[in-house]
């Protein structure tokens, strides 16, 4: 299904290059840019549920789970800086010391590990965003276009590493465009065949 998409849209492309007239440089970077647009659509991403089956809990969303999830991906992100938005919970701490916002409404964690320690002071998130990008990757944002917590959205940035969310106090998503990512999540939890 995916590969008759990207067929038909690379004819749709083609055809409409055809009838493209004026200067030939104009033409080819026009090609070119729809070209890259139909590879950025059609990306392989993984997407994971993490809920009850893969933690044997009842109450999902907890600080330690998200922490459990960190923890098996800290070796392969820990050269990675973390993005938080749109995070809300209960905690002994406040969530805005814990998550401290730029004027931009952006919280930027150094590390993987920082950020373990900081899901760990959370007893249940009901809802947050976790982006990682690799360390000294210039990441731009749009201040009316942050990430908020919406179920089933995909990655909300195409350059980032990876994607966590907890969702409504009920499950987390995971999302990633790397396969060692997939693997790694594949042997620390278990899911549905």
């Amino acid at each position: 299904m995916v590969v008759h998409k990207i067929i038909l849209t690379l004819t749709i492309i083609m055809q409409s290059l055809l009838t493209v007239r004026g200067d030939l440089s104009e033409n080819f970077k026009l090609r070119e840019e729809l070209i890259l647009q139909v590879f950025r659509d059609n990306r392989f991403e993984y997407s994971f549920l993490l809920g009850k089956e893969q933690f044997s809990a009842e109450l999902i969303c907890l600080g330690d789970q998200l922490g459990k999830i960190l923890n098996c991906i800290k070796y392969e992100l820990r050269n990675h800086c973390w993005f938080v938005f749109d995070v809300f919970g209960s905690s002994h701490t406040l969530m805005s010391c814990l998550f401290p916002q730029d004027q931009a409404g952006i919280c930027l964690i150094n590390t993987t590990e920082e950020l373990i320690e900081k899901v760990k002071k959370v007893i249940q998130f009901e809802r947050g965003v976790f982006i990682a990008f690799p360390i000294n990757k210039e990441v731009l944002w749009k201040k009316n276009l942050l990430p908020q917590t919406e179920a089933l959205e995909g990655l909300h940035h195409p350059e980032s590493e990876i994607e966590i969310r907890a969702f409504d106090y009920s499950y987390f998503e995971v999302y990633t465009l790397r396969d060692t990512l997939s693997k790694v999540f594949r042997s620390c939890f278990k899911f549905p065949v």
